[in-house]
């Protein structure tokens, strides 16, 4: 096993050190060795007798230290990551076809995936199906506006801000860096590469998704 000691706020740092010192008695080792998960894709359904229905997209993609991760992210937010995203847009607010739309990701040291889940009435489920393939389709052949580049690009960067004003979430940011990147990196260099990331290598990123496993199962 591995042991990763983070710290974020005022910290003296010889007093942190003087605190971990009895740590040097823990066993050393090796850490373990682990294959990457193979992904298996499909459709899977789970029917009940519910008038509402939740759609959930699962695509691998790119481990955490991969440098088009800020492109990963940007198109991430593009396709679905807020109100400004084109499946919102879409799917609630033009169409009336969905309650809610959501994309994250979730990156580790050897493997990630992209989620997309769509909250809906039932008899809606094929309609939203549909224009979730279309929309994902043309941006991949298209890329994003502009206007949708720099609204997820905000998006994103101000999220980045938030949490590092928030000691839990920086916390967090430096364990995952630690354990899946191998480094710790300051807060200005995911604000610089978030800057620099254009249309083509979105488009690039959403092109790359292959085919995914698709659940759907009743609220």
């Amino acid at each position: 096993r591995r042991l990763v000691v983070v710290a974020a706020g005022a910290v003296d740092h010889d007093r942190l050190l003087t605190a971990c010192g009895a740590l040097e008695s823990l066993p050393t080792g090796r850490p373990p060795s682990s294959a990457a998960p193979h992904f298996h894709p499909g459709h899977h359904r789970r029917s009940q007798n519910s008038g509402q229905t939740r759609l959930r997209w699962a695509w691998p993609v790119a481990p955490a230290a991969d440098t088009q991760g800020s492109a990963l992210e940007l198109a991430c937010h593009c396709l679905g990551g807020g109100p400004s995203a084109r499946l919102h847009q879409q799917l609630v607010v033009q169409r009336g076809l969905a309650y809610r739309v959501d994309s994250w990701l979730e990156r580790y040291g050897d493997w990630g995936l992209w989620w997309l889940e769509v909250d809906c009435p039932a008899n809606r489920t094929g309609a939203c199906q549909r224009l979730v393939t279309e929309t994902l389709e043309e941006l991949a052949a298209q890329g994003p506006g502009g206007e949708e580049l720099t609204a997820a690009r905000r998006r994103r960067i101000a999220q980045l801000l938030l949490e590092a004003d928030d000691p839990r979430s920086t916390l967090e940011r430096l364990a995952r860096e630690a354990i899946y990147r191998n480094r710790v990196q300051r807060i200005e260099l995911p604000l610089f590469e978030l800057e620099q990331v254009d249309g083509e290598q979105v488009r690039a990123q959403l092109a790359r998704l292959g085919e995914g496993l698709m659940v759907e199962w009743a609220l």
